[in-house]
């Protein structure tokens, strides 16, 4: 088997021919060269379409033109024995003449062309308006002005296939001009370059060392593009500029490039490929390529340089391999701050950064890796991928364009590991394990009843599922990954997977949010069970990355929402004018857009924002790792939000950062941060958080939550059963909550409010709230500071540390010794009958106590210890005792009687304590052998040692208290000293 330099299977040349001339009527002749026709051009003037010119070996000095002739010419002894020299006299090859593909050019060594006035392109080969087929040559060594050392390909759509197009370059003394030392491809057309080697061209000044691209639809598949070189360019600060090593795109470019090795080019930016994308342009398509080894002069993007308004060039399932210390993809941000589309690559430099400039966002994202791919042998230029390589089965099945075979010949997707199913791999080459690998089949799931539009079995789309369904339907998605932004459109049907979140995902491209509900949809809109990611809102309408909700009210259940990013709020979710139910949703890792030059400032709200008057249930959600870099509430922020309810929410690990300056009531410079609220977030609002648990953020101001009031705009929030704890804050304001500026009428009852460290916990500025049954504490620092400073000491409140139980029990429950078991108030207003953990919510936690719900999300549900808290229990019977009386006698000097107390077996074990009072109660001194507690049945002594102080008869009380420092027994004690008469 013939094969390249790469080990990959050539397709002989007589069957090439073979197959073009599938289709066509057989030759109507066939002409030699040199035997019927002295030259190549005496051949082709002699031809008519459907002939074949057949070209013996030997050199031929001229310069052939096809003028617009469908025939063959072809040579009889292949590339190595058949030279076309053109004599440095211009193209040596030329179609113009509006050939197509029937005008074919194959077998031959191209060289010595010079194309240096006119037009300057196209040393080798010039093509102008015409598609024809150029297969099976080699193009080396010819030189073009203007662009195309070796091949240009001006407003055509030829195929380009199987040529070796080598050592072309610029024309000394030329400068400027569109580049590609071995092929150009310029203004509309389609041209297809397939399974060609460019190697080691260069422009010299100019982009493009091995392709330089200026419009069109271009396909680019399986070619080797390896040691090309751009140079000679400097921009308007005298610093090298010149683009695209292996390719460079300009302009109206929109090529599909699939299964191309790229390697070992050279540039000032994008040693590997540079795309400069015009803002009409769709850009290129670059699926499973691999682009390594490559360098640029300035630190640019060894592997791809990406500038202009690249936000919709898309690249999946690529190896993006940087030079050691270089980055490996650099996006430029002066133009657009929108980046282009990464799904599924493999970013890497060894020793340098994946990702700089504005595609930064994509790092870790969008099933984006950074890892060395682990060629065999890249020194030797073999990029199979090694067995233990991480780009196995780590690509994309549903990236668009991806062939039946890898760039080496081999079946595309397969199952690369034991266990996985059939996954594409990124890169190139497809890794083929030594024996067949069964694949996971998924379980079937149940068909939901009425009218089901199933995707993709009946619509392709997600959007052509709701575009098709009625008020009513629902939209059945399967497994996959489908890269669509949807809009609902006002529609009442439900959209919902078969898979689950995890299975299903629906990804955005990075070109707004995800999912939009902006036409009155009410609760019966339904969107359930996807994982939502690839959102970014940077333009109109700037909020809600992943979700954005405009005077609407759906349903938005059991999804993941992640990965998302915008500018002015909402990084995961924007609610404007809406009261939608969001329940049961993980929204996770979400954040407000950032890039070098600072695009995006103010704003709220990482995970979800709520603005404008509304009545939203937020339920059940786990909202945890969201950031917002210049504004309040890290995971939520309720901003002018009328009264929505947050209930058992799980608040955690999120950031609220960037703000800088001075408020009322906070000493400070004005460059002092001050963001507020990194759990959450509440201005001028009046919600109701009821039972959320809100941990481990992180704000300058509130790190738990905020709560304030901005002028005349009242903020009544209620606060019921919550449990806030371990949060932080940069500037010790309130680690717990800060209020600021409440109305009265703001109410919390029944919290664990616990500061992380030594800070406050909870601290008021011009804020009086009401205060019932919280339990307030900080183990280093103070409970309450600022306003509110005498909290402690209203109805209710404690101080104490509330003792969460160790693990496993569930995270922030109770331990059994919590002072916060059994302390709260049961009239407090919207108690849940569950509580966070899904147990019922007022319990009886202590014997003989009545059912009291207790502090903070959890209700204790077994035996607390410790002494009932309110009213003591009923008084327990003991056997005892009524008096003990001590003799009288002429001279005492100390005499000891034992009193018995028994727990006949009646009453569970008592706590019991001994105390003496009255007038004499010093002369009774008292000492016991027992328990704290006297179990069932049991009996234990207490000694009474009588030592009068006079000679009059002495009494006292001996008390039997229980836990709560009751009495629940007394004994009387008498004795005196015996008087002579």
């Amino acid at each position: 088997m013939l094969t390249d330099s790469l080990n990959r299977p050539l397709v002989p040349l007589v069957a090439l021919i073979l197959l073009l001339a599938v289709g066509r009527a057989a030759p109507a002749a066939v002409i030699n060269v040199p035997g019927g026709a002295a030259t190549i051009q005496a051949g082709i003037n002699a031809a008519s379409n459907g002939d074949v010119v057949r070209v013996a070996p030997g050199t031929y000095i001229e310069n052939i033109n096809f003028d617009g002739k469908a025939i063959t010419v072809v040579s009889t002894g292949g590339t190595a024995a058949t030279t076309i020299n053109g004599g440095a006299a211009g193209h040596v090859v030329t179609f113009s003449s509006g050939e197509g593909s029937q005008s074919v050019l194959s077998g031959f060594t191209i060289t010595n062309g010079l194309s240096y006035s006119g037009v300057g392109e196209g040393g080798g080969i010039y093509v102008d308006n015409s598609s024809p087929t150029i297969s099976g040559n080699v193009i080396t060594g010819n030189f073009a002005c203007g662009g195309g050392g070796g091949i240009a390909a001006y407003f055509g759509s030829p195929t380009i296939q199987s040529n070796t197009i080598t050592n072309n370059s610029q024309y000394t003394g030329c400068s400027g001009g569109l580049g590609g030392g071995g092929l150009l491809l310029e203004g509309t057309g389609a041209p297809m370059v397939i399974s060609n080697m460019i190697l080691n061209n260069s422009w010299l000044s100019g982009n493009g060392g091995g392709i330089g691209i200026d419009g069109g639809t271009s396909i680019l598949m399986n070619n080797l593009i390896s040691g090309n070189l751009a140079t000679g360019v400097v921009n308007g600060a005298g610093v090298p500029a010149a683009s695209g090593g292996g390719i460079d795109t300009e302009n109206d470019s929109d090529p599909l490039m699939v299964d191309n090795i790229i390697v070992n080019n050279t540039a000032d930016l994008g040693g590997g490929a540079a795309f400069s994308v015009s803002s009409d342009s769709m850009g290129p398509i670059v699926v499973n390529n691999t682009i390594a080894g490559n360098t640029t002069t300035q630190n640019a993007g060894s592997a791809l340089y990406a500038t202009g308004y690249d936000g919709p060039t898309e690249l999946f399932n690529n190896l993006l391999i940087g030079a050691p210390s270089q980055n490996a993809v650099y996006c430029d941000p002066s133009y657009n701050i929108v980046p282009p589309v990464f799904e599924n690559n493999d970013v890497f430099s060894a020793g340098g950064s994946g990702f700089q400039g504005s595609c930064t966002v994509s790092a870790g994202q969008y099933g984006n890796i950074s890892a060395d791919p682990l060629f065999v042998s890249s020194a030797s230029g073999d990029y199979h991928l090694s067995a233990s390589s991480p780009a196995i089965d780590a690509g994309l099945n549903s990236a668009p364009d991806i062939p039946s075979t890898d760039y080496y010949g081999n079946p595309r997707i397969v199952a690369g590991r034991s266990g996985d199913a059939a996954i594409v791999d990124m890169g190139a080459a497809e890794f083929q394990p030594a024996a067949p690998i069964p694949t996971a089949t998924p379980s079937a799931m149940p068909t939901p009843v009425g009218n089901v539009i199933s995707v993709p079995e009946d619509v392709l789309s997600i959007q052509g599922g709701i575009d098709l369904a009625s008020d009513g339907d629902v939209v059945q998605v399967a497994p996959g990954t489908y890269f669509e932004a949807i809009n609902f459109g006002g529609k009442a049907i439900e959209l919902v997977s078969t898979g689950g979140p995890y299975a299903t995902i629906i990804d955005g491209h990075g070109l707004g949010p995800v999912v939009t509900f902006a036409d009155s949809e009410t609760t019966s809109s339904v969107l359930s069970g996807f994982t939502i990611t690839g959102g970014l809102a940077i333009n109109e309408p700037y909020a809600g990355g992943d979700i954005y909700i405009e005077n609407s009210s759906p349903t938005v259940s059991n999804n993941v929402v992640t990965g998302n990013s915008a500018c002015t709020s909402g990084g995961g979710i924007e609610i404007d004018y809406g009261s939608p139910v969001i329940t049961g949703n993980v929204i996770t890792n979400n954040s407000q857009f950032s890039d070098d030059y600072g695009s995006c400032g103010g704003g709220d709200g990482g995970g979800i924002r709520l603005y404008g008057s509304s009545t939203a249930q937020i339920t059940s959600n786990t909202i945890s790792n969201n950031s917002w870099g210049s504004g309040n509430g890290g995971g939520i922020s309720l901003y002018f939000a009328g009264s929505p309810t947050l209930l058992s929410n799980l608040v955690s690990s999120n950031l609220a950062t960037g703000v800088f300056g001075c408020t009322a009531g906070i000493p400070c410079t004005p460059n002092d941060p001050l963001a507020a609220g990194g759990g959450i977030s509440v201005v001028s609002s009046s919600p109701n958080l009821i039972q959320n648990l809100v941990i481990s953020n992180n704000a300058d101001i509130g790190g738990g939550v905020y709560l304030s009031s901005v002028a005349e705009y009242s903020s009544s929030p209620l606060m019921v059963n919550n449990t806030v704890a371990g949060n932080a804050t940069t500037r010790n304001y309130g680690s717990a909550v800060l209020a600021y500026g409440l109305e009265a009428s703001a109410t919390f009852i029944n919290n664990v409010f616990v500061a992380g460290d030594a800070s406050n916990a909870f601290y008021c500025i011009d804020a009086d709230p009401v205060f019932e049954n919280n339990d307030v504490f900080s183990a280093g620092g103070l409970s309450y500071m600022g306003d509110c400073s005498a909290g402690t000491g209203l109805p209710g409140n404690i101080s104490a540390n509330p003792l969460f139980a160790a693990p496993p029990a569930s995270a922030y429950s109770l331990a059994a010794g919590s002072p916060a078991i059994d302390t709260g108030t049961n009239s407090a207003p919207d108690l849940p009958t569950k509580d966070f953990y899904g147990n019922p919510r007022i319990v009886a936690a202590h014997a003989d106590c009545p059912a009291v719900v207790d502090m903070g999300i959890a209700e204790y549900q077994g035996t607390a210890t410790g002494p009932c808290p309110g009213s003591p229990p009923k008084p327990s019977k003991l056997k005892v005792p009524s008096t003990l009386k001590f003799e009288a006698k002429q001279e005492y000097s100390g005499t000891t009687k034992k009193l018995k107390i028994t727990n006949p077996g009646k009453d569970k074990p008592v706590a019991i304590a001994f105390s003496s009072y009255g007038t004499n109660a010093p002369d009774f001194s008292i000492s016991t052998e027992c328990p704290p507690q006297l179990a069932k049945g049991g009996s234990c002594s207490v000694s009474v040692t009588f030592t009068p102080s006079s000679t009059e008869t002495e009494s006292a009380k001996l008390l039997i208290l229980n836990g709560f420092d009751a009495p629940i027994a007394t004994v009387k004690l008498s004795g005196g000293i015996k008087v002579e008469k």
